[in-house]
């Protein structure tokens, strides 16, 4: 790892924080595979970017792996919790 490569920016926390604030009303629900590709980003996409630096992944081979695999296991939560989060107003499917 190079000094100046892998350096972690502020946008994955803020993308994470606009997530967690889209998430945060009562009864949420995505319209369309678009809105939740944007969540799932958001909400997981934005971990896997984050957890580059400390595993001094090469940034510019690993970050679109990295966000494709945060934004999957977040889509495997969704469907884990699919009808729990119904019963609560909250619809990503």
């Amino acid at each position: 790892l190079h000094r100046n490569e892998g350096a972690l920016t502020e946008q994955p926390f803020q993308d994470m924080i606009a997530g967690m604030k889209s998430d945060a009303v009562d009864g949420r629900t995505v319209e369309n595979i678009d809105e939740l590709e944007v969540y799932a980003y958001r909400v997981a996409g934005t971990v896997g970017l984050m957890l580059l630096p400390l595993l001094e992944a090469d940034m510019d081979r690993a970050r679109v792996p990295a966000i494709a695999l945060g934004k999957a296991i977040q889509l495997i939560n969704i469907l884990r919790d699919a009808a729990p989060d119904a019963a609560l107003g909250r619809v990503y499917l």
